[in-house]
């Protein structure tokens, strides 16, 4: 009983051996099975950092297969990838976190050319009354007599690059006007001849009633300002007086035109006697809330 115990056991073995036969070095199934046997013999956070080859096959079109081989990626860069950034929270533990997401380039592209559209223009030395085109300087309170005076001043030089053939002093809310008249207005009519590059100032702040009325002009508080002639790059000097029926008349009623609204009072040549040689704006309240315009 005993001999045919050990004879069936080792017809068993046999068998074994011949169903599993040790695979040769030499071959991709055993250089597979030896990869396998490396990895599972490393103890946990044990690694040599350097990518193992781990092979693989692929049928070729004649039928036939044929190993290959890829590098794969360590368990340290694995979490590395996992777990890229440590952090420190203020009660001394450390946890992990992610990497931060980012906005995608054309959002940002957006968003910068939108803090482009709001930022405003700067042109060197100007600034004044909040407006990049006004050139000149703020002077404080100009005291006069009686009711006349400006509280708070500024001395106007130059407007959008168009010089003044005297500073001109005023408040902003006028300062603003003038400079909103001269871009949307004044220059681009002129342009359509020459380039406009001075204006004559026949009067801005002074201490002064309304011709034939007791009432304070708007000179004297510093929120009115007469125009006599303006002139051109090429040095042609275009006067009221003689250039409101002259070739530049329609140029002229254009300005003139466009000055209604952005000012509360708008006078010329066809208004009265006295304004024939000057354009008048100020920017005088009435209670109806429209403007003049003559």
């Amino acid at each position: 009983m005993t001999r045919l115990i050990t004879l069936l056991l080792l017809c068993a073995t046999g068998a074994q051996a011949a169903v599993a036969p040790v695979p040769r070095p030499d071959t991709p199934y055993a250089r597979e099975a030896a990869a396998r046997a490396e990895a599972a013999a490393l103890r946990p956070g044990e690694d040599d950092m350097r990518p193992t080859v781990r092979p693989y096959r692929f049928t070729t079109p004649d039928g036939t297969y044929r190993p290959t081989s890829r590098p794969a990626i360590t368990r340290a860069m694995l979490a590395e990838m996992r777990d890229p950034l440590p952090k420190v929270e203020a009660a001394g533990t450390v946890r992990r976190s992610v990497l931060p997401k980012f906005k995608p380039l054309e959002a940002m592209r957006n968003a910068f050319r939108r803090r482009e559209r709001e930022a405003p223009q700067s042109v060197p030395g100007g600034g004044l009354c909040g407006m990049p085109t006004l050139v000149g300087e703020a002077i404080g309170a100009v005291p006069g007599n009686g009711a006349c005076g400006i509280p708070s001043a500024v001395r106007v030089r130059s407007v959008a690059g168009v010089a003044l053939s005297q500073p001109a002093r005023m408040d902003c809310d006028t300062a603003r006007a003038f400079d909103a008249w001269v871009r949307g207005a004044a220059i681009p009519a002129f342009g359509q001849r020459s380039r406009l590059v001075g204006m004559q100032m026949a009067s801005a702040y002074s201490c002064r009633r309304i011709a034939g009325s007791g009432k304070l002009s708007e000179h004297g508080k510093g929120r009115a300002i007469d125009i006599s002639s303006f002139t051109l790059a090429d040095g042609t000097r275009v006067r009221l007086i003689d250039g409101w029926n002259g070739p530049y008349g329609q140029i002229l009623r254009n300005v003139h035109r466009a000055a209604c609204g952005t000012f509360k009072t708008v006078l010329g040549p066809n208004a009265n006697a006295a304004h024939r040689d000057h354009f008048h704006f100020d920017m005088a309240q009435r209670r109806s809330g429209q403007a003049y315009c003559r």
